[in-house]
């Protein structure tokens, strides 16, 4: 895709396949940035059962291809003239991610790209408000996703150092099932203390989040009604604040964390795994402030077409 020959007022779309939701945001170009005229998401949790079974079932293809056609259609209603759309962890791992791509090529002439460790943290980067804040410095970005988590160390000149781990919020559940929890939980802390002991970086007090976990979190902490991004994205918040908020998560019942309003029956767990994975990240960093970010790597494509 030429993105050189993106000019004002061109429409263009990107799509995150992710282990969990699958993301579609169009926008049109406006000057140097972007204003966006659609965004849609489909909890298709694709990343479910793969460390049983490693491969997609036919029912979660299909899912994925009904909204692949929907997104066609929407390409098609908004005269969107580049896309890009990319698959992350569970498309990684799974032994049948060539039948997907294949079928949705099929049913909707759509292409769409598996893209590495390393493209999606770059993406990550570039979704996130790295340089949006002149008072304080932000030299590390975690997310923690369905399928993996990365932590990205940002380095001068735009360069950057990383390193994914196995574990999100959706296959943290079934790894703990097949392996039990206190190994499952010290072989995360373990993989995050060592990848870090090899990243050459001074000491960070300052992150970004962007993940659904923090997010989440964040809107919890503000006692919102609903959840609002609004609200929530570019939200600076101290890092205590954000772990005492999840120690307020955990103790709720399963009962209470199906009625607040900003996280719901369908995420509860998930929550429950991010603030697991979350807990793991503070015991190997000295965190002081945290920038919460809602943008995703649907947002990072975007701004990579335009610039």
């Amino acid at each position: 895709m030429n993105y050189s020959i993106i000019k004002r007022n061109d429409r263009i779309a990107a799509i995150d396949l992710g282990s969990n939701n699958c993301r579609l945001i169009i926008v049109e170009i406006v000057g140097c940035n972007y204003k966006i005229i659609h965004m849609s998401s489909e909890l298709i949790n694709l990343g479910e059962n793969l460390v049983y079974s490693n491969e997609f079932t036919k029912n979660k293809i299909r899912k994925v291809v009904e909204f692949f056609q929907y997104a066609a259609k929407k390409i098609n209603d908004f005269k969107v003239s580049k896309y890009r759309f990319v698959a992350t962890e569970a498309c990684r791992q799974s032994i049948n991610s060539d039948h997907l791509i294949n079928e949705i090529f099929k049913k909707t002439n759509l292409n769409l790209e598996i893209i590495s460790p390393r493209e999606e943290a770059r993406l990550c980067i570039k979704s996130c408000p790295v340089n949006r804040n002149d008072n304080i410095n932000f030299d590390i970005i975690f997310d923690i996703g369905g399928g993996s988590t990365e932590i990205i160390f940002i380095n001068e000149f735009n360069d950057f150092n990383f390193f994914s781990i196995p574990y999100g919020v959706v296959n943290l559940s079934e790894k703990i099932d097949v392996f039990n929890k206190k190994k499952v939980l010290d072989n995360i802390d373990y993989e995050i203390a060592k990848n870090t002991k090899q990243i050459v970086k001074k000491k960070t007090n300052n992150v970004i989040g962007s993940c659904g976990t923090v997010t989440t979190l964040c809107a919890v902490f503000q006692k919102l009604n609903s959840y609002k991004k609004e609200k929530v994205d570019e939200y600076l918040m101290s890092f205590k604040d954000l772990m005492l908020t999840s120690k307020f998560v955990q103790n709720m019942s399963d009962y209470e964390k199906g009625k607040h309003p900003c996280i719901g029956i369908k995420r509860k767990k998930l929550l429950s795994n991010g603030i697991l994975i979350l807990e793991a990240i503070s015991k190997n960093y000295e965190i002081k402030k945290i920038l919460v970010s809602d943008a995703g790597i649907k947002e990072g494509i975007i701004r990579d077409m335009i610039n």
